[in-house]
Formats: C-alpha cells, sequence, structure tokens
C-alpha cells in the first residue's frame, strides 16, 4: 500500500495498480473524457441498470458494494479495455479495483448529495483516493 500512495504522490515506484487508480480516475472523472466526467459516468451505469448502485455512492447512508463484473456492465468493455490497457493490467484486475474504490470516491465527491458543478473533480478525485490509505 505504501508503494501505491508513494506512486499516486510522484514518489517511488510505479506499480500497475497506481496506473490504474491515478489514470483511471483521471479518465472516468475528466468532463472532456470518455465518460463526459462524474455526471457522465453516472449516467452510464444508470443506462445500464446500475442506478441504485451509483444512487447510493452519491445520497446518504451505505455506499451499495458494485462487483467487477457490474463495473464491466457499467462502464462498457471497450472503456474498460482502454483502462487496463493503459495501466497494463487485466481488465478482471482493473474492474476489480474500481470496484473497490469507485464507491468511497464517488461517495466522497458528492458530499451534499449533488454532483458538484466546476472545479477539477479529476485532482479531488486522486486526493481523496490518497486518504483511503
Amino acid at each position: 500500500m505504501l508503494e501505491l500512495l508513494q506512486s499516486i504522490l510522484g514518489g517511488g515506484a510505479k506499480t500497475p495498480n497506481s496506473d490504474l487508480l491515478g489514470s483511471g480516475i483521471k479518465v472516468l472523472l475528466d468532463p472532456n473524457g470518455p465518460t463526459g466526467g462524474l455526471p457522465g459516468l453516472l449516467e452510464m451505469f444508470k443506462n445500464k441498470g446500475l442506478g441504485n448502485i451509483v444512487e447510493s455512492w452519491i445520497g446518504a447512508g451505505p455506499n451499495k458494494k458494485i462487483t467487477p463484473g457490474k463495473v464491466k456492465k457499467g462502464l462498457g468493455n471497450n472503456l474498460l479495455e482502454q483502462i487496463a490497457g493503459a495501466a497494463g493490467i487485466s481488465k478482471g484486475k482493473a474492474s476489480g479495483q474500481l470496484a473497490k474504490y469507485l464507491p468511497d470516491i464517488i461517495n466522497k465527491l458528492t458530499p451534499q448529495g449533488k454532483i458538484p458543478q466546476g472545479g477539477n473533480l479529476a485532482e479531488k478525485g486522486l486526493e481523496i483516493l490518497k486518504g483511503l490509505f
């Protein structure tokens, strides 16, 4: 875990997980990226029948867990492949890591139960990720 955190912060050896969690979170939350930022990412999941899960991450109360298979369903094979390829890991490992961290990151990005407007959510997402370790 220490190596992962160091690599996210810019020091230490780079690991595939840091690539996924760093570049993957940036890709997913970038408003100019393939998802259209946090609103687009959430919409992708809702359109795949996973709205009840992602809504729990935004609203008050406990976050519903998501399985790696549902992450794959929500993101779609092409986007997951893009993230995994950039990180140099399998799609299975990528979806597993995203399933583990995405609920907490989105929950912390939406503390008032609303998607914040403006600001760099990708950078805020990385800051939140650092705090999870």
